[in-house]
């Protein structure tokens, strides 16, 4: 499922760094590709529980980036979106952590990972609760 207060976490995001940015860029396009964002992230995630990846996986790969970068990461995050630490984890470091687990797993199968998305999102029954789009036969669409 995607929530509407995962979407708005992200835009809130967006309409931060959008406001501070030199070119703006268009809301609508860029909501679509946050909710296409969300809805890969919700695939990668049923993926990552069905290969028997915990929580505690994907948190160590952040854990290790933000050994490495992990001030720089929270004033920068703080700076282009007003988000913490804890926002930036949920939104953006923990997603992509899973996506590469799943990733990597894949391609020791010898699957490449952007085919294998493509067609689960095709397959996909997501359910969508805010008002502007639905989810219709593997595409965003709106209402």
């Amino acid at each position: 499922m995607v929530w509407a207060k995962n979407y708005y976490g992200l835009t809130a995001g967006f309409n931060r760094y959008n406001g501070a940015a030199d070119v703006l860029v268009d809301e609508k396009p860029a909501g679509r590709g946050m909710i296409m964002s969300l809805v890969a992230d919700e695939i990668v995630l049923e993926e990552f529980r069905l290969r028997g990846f915990s929580e505690n996986d994907a948190q160590k790969r952040v854990d290790e980036a933000l050994q490495k970068d992990g001030a720089n990461l929270s004033e920068a995050s703080a700076k282009l979106y007003g988000w913490t630490l804890k926002d930036l984890k949920r939104f953006s470091l923990l997603p992509q952590a899973r996506q590469d687990l799943i990733y990597e797993a894949l391609q020791k199968e010898g699957v490449e990972f952007g085919a294998w998305l493509s067609g689960r999102l095709a397959k996909s029954d997501i359910k969508i609760y805010f008002l502007p789009y639905r989810w219709q036969d593997g595409q965003l669409v709106e209402k």
